[in-house]
């Protein structure tokens, strides 16, 4: 698992224990921030011949299933106790080909990489273009978009709406710029006008998804043209969309209700917190 330097001590080493990791990813500094914790380290400030020897390193298997484990993520903890998220490479391998089929091509060449590893977005940013033969152009952050050497090459940007204002009242978009997903909050309609100014063909995508699902649910393509807030959308392949009673039954066209998901992007569950489970992941009802 990766180490951020900007977490708190104390919930890195939670999530260290919670997930009993064996190796974590980080550098000298932020490995000084916590104690107590039976994992070895890697360290990214140096070189991995000081750090560490071939037979040290975890050995991979070679045939993985789909339903292996693939990451654990965790949420905000803003209700409670953090929960680790366990995401299958089913769930992984699907937002790759579903994101391939919904934006694909040109518009994935470049992609920026700028969302810290501990946020599930970052998932898209690094799979997605690789795996569909696009580059990825690696920044500290959307903020330093402006002073990279390769920001003229940038094809998709992929972040948080709060982030994305921010970012417009410093710089401006790249010229080659073709898409943008914004995702993790509401997308006010205004930040989508104030986008389309001097990038009338850009395509803004406004994508959904709970910690719960492997990153997007949801997507809808916002046009220049329609003035409404944008909705969620539809729903990414393989994926099921359903809107329930408190008695989990569907809900009429028009009714308020809860929105569930199903399907191929939903995760295996939480670890180590097995009472939750039950109540949040449940078998889909309405298919075979």
């Amino acid at each position: 698992m990766p180490l951020d330097a900007s977490y708190p001590a104390e919930r890195i080493e939670f999530m260290i224990r919670d997930s009993q990791a064996k190796t974590i990813l980080t550098d000298r500094a932020t490995s000084a921030r916590i104690s107590g914790v039976q994992a070895s380290a890697i360290f990214v400030d140096e070189s991995i011949s000081e750090t560490s020897h071939e037979s040290s390193w975890p050995k991979s298997r070679s045939a993985v299933q789909p339903g292996d484990l693939a990451y654990v993520v965790y949420t905000s903890g803003s209700t409670g106790k953090p929960k680790g998220v366990a995401v299958t490479h089913r769930s992984a391998v699907n937002l790759v080909l579903a994101s391939k089929d919904l934006i694909g091509g040109e518009d994935i060449s470049a992609v920026l990489f700028s969302t810290p590893l501990s946020f599930d977005i970052s998932v898209y940013e690094i799979f997605v273009p690789l795996a569909c033969g696009g580059a990825i152009i690696l920044v500290d952050s959307l903020f330093a978009l402006a002073n990279a050497p390769e920001k003229s090459d940038v094809s998709l940007i992929n972040t948080v709406p709060s982030l994305m204002k921010a970012f417009l009242k410093e710089a401006k978009l790249p010229d080659a710029i073709r898409v943008v997903n914004l995702a993790g909050e509401p997308l006010p309609r205004a930040l989508a006008d104030k986008l389309f100014i001097g990038h009338p063909k850009l395509r803004i995508f406004n994508l959904y998804g709970p910690t719960e699902t492997a990153v997007y649910s949801t997507w809808s393509c916002v046009k220049p043209e329609d003035g409404r807030p944008p909705p969620i959308g539809f729903p990414f392949a393989n994926t099921h969309l359903y809107v329930l009673d408190e008695f989990l039954e569907p809900m009429p066209d028009g009714i308020v209700g809860e929105l569930w998901i199903g399907g191929a992007g939903v995760a295996q569950g939480y670890i180590n917190q097995p009472e939750l489970n039950c109540p949040t992941f449940r078998p889909e009802p309405f298919r075979q």
